[in-house]
């Protein structure tokens, strides 16, 4: 019963924001390199901006699984990648760095990062670097996030837990190996 308090809370906090990575094509006619692209979100937009690392952990559902099976450990997040969220002064700061990106082929980000805030426009201001860039380029982004609220029962609750159980079985995501005494 602990671990569906726990998987309970995990899943208020992990869907209360939504996850967002990035997308690069060098409109120009030559491979741009050394990129970082620069994102300013203003404090005053009163958003939440979370690196990957903060991400909620999902609770252990190594309880579930038969004896003499590998226990799953579902407390893995997202790995921090190439996305940095930090504060600068009053700003929230996004920025990622991009190796190259090749005339008209799409780059996008490894990792995320994720905002939370109900049914409203975010604005973004980004400025994107390059080595070979002579000017930076600037524009405002606005990002649409929408929320759906909606009271699981606990029978929906068990049903996501065993579904994401599923998944990580599927996939081998978490394995703990078993340490064998000599």
């Amino acid at each position: 019963m602990k671990y569906f308090r726990e998987f309970a809370k995990f899943v208020v906090h992990a869907f209360s924001v939504s996850p967002l990575g990035f997308c690069l094509i060098n409109t120009g006619g030559t491979t741009a390199t050394g990129i970082r692209v620069h994102l300013e979100i203003s404090n005053a937009e009163k958003i939440l901006v979370l690196p990957e690392a903060a991400y909620p952990i999902r609770p252990l559902h190594k309880y579930k699984l038969q004896r003499g099976f590998e226990p799953l450990a579902s407390y893995c997040r997202p790995s921090q990648k190439d996305i940095v969220v930090k504060m600068e002064g009053s700003e929230t700061v996004i920025e990622w760095n991009v190796a190259k990106a090749l005339p008209h082929l799409p780059v996008f980000s490894e990792g995320v990062f994720f905002v939370g805030r109900c049914g409203s426009a975010l604005e973004f201001y980004s400025t994107i670097y390059g080595e070979n860039i002579k000017r930076p380029v600037q524009s405002r982004m606005t990002v649409l996030v929408d929320t759906i609220s909606k009271n699981l029962t606990v029978e929906e609750i068990r049903e996501l837990s065993d579904a994401f159980v599923r998944s990580d079985t599927e996939t081998g995501i978490g394995r703990i190996p078993i340490l064998h005494k000599a």
